[in-house]
């Protein structure tokens, strides 16, 4: 059975120089990037952001995606680890909260050079790869476009009022509830501007 897992290259600018966060791990006894596994009900966004906050205390909205790497385990189980880069705002920087634990012992920034050699996985360094082409592109700083269509609604033939505005049924409200974790891991910005267009209905 295929184990899934998620993590981020988490990165922050100083002194005009971009920094990569490594982990450092006792148990062992490596350097990797943050990651860990999905946890029941959860998606593979919600694990990034999970992981990176309980392994390095930084609270990260997920960027632009950096692929999958694959590998098989010691217990001969395959595990697929899909990767963000996630840029560390000041505020969280400030605000972290790390400790050592028996899973990791310490935390690194260093240069996207430093860390390519300090990595202890090749399929990690290829992770970083994908990121410095980001750099290379002038793209790395970007945002996320999220298409949502609304939760189920009540018929349109059953409300007088703008779509927009068309309540949501029982299950409706369940599948909105549903995503909102999964949209989050994304830090978006919320409006409750009714879009135009949105008195007619469609």
């Amino acid at each position: 059975m295929t184990v899934y897992a998620a993590g981020a290259v988490c990165w922050r600018v100083t002194n005009g120089k971009v920094r990569i966060l490594v982990i450092h791990r006792a148990q062992r006894n490596d350097v990797s990037l943050p990651k860990g596994k999905v946890e029941a009900g959860e998606t593979l966004p919600e694990t990034a952001v999970r992981e990176v906050l309980e392994e390095t205390g930084l609270a990260i909205d997920l960027g632009v995606p950096l692929g999958v790497t694959s590998y098989t385990m010691p217990n001969n189980r395959d595990k697929v680890v899909y990767y963000w880069a996630a840029e560390v705002s000041p505020e969280s920087f400030a605000a972290s909260s790390f400790e050592p634990s028996e899973e990791v012992a310490g935390c690194e920034w260093m240069s996207l050079r430093k860390a390519k050699k300090t990595l202890s996985y090749e399929r990690d360094v290829e992770v970083l790869e994908r990121f410095q082409l980001l750099i290379d592109q002038g793209v790395l700083r970007t945002f996320s476009i999220i298409a949502l269509r609304h939760a189920k609604t009540i018929p349109g033939s059953e409300f007088d009022g703008p779509d927009a505005l068309r309540p949501l049924t029982h299950r409706g409200r369940t599948e909105a509830n549903v995503i909102v974790p999964s949209l989050r891991a994304f830090g978006p910005q919320f409006s409750s501007r009714v879009p135009p267009g949105a008195a007619s209905k469609r």
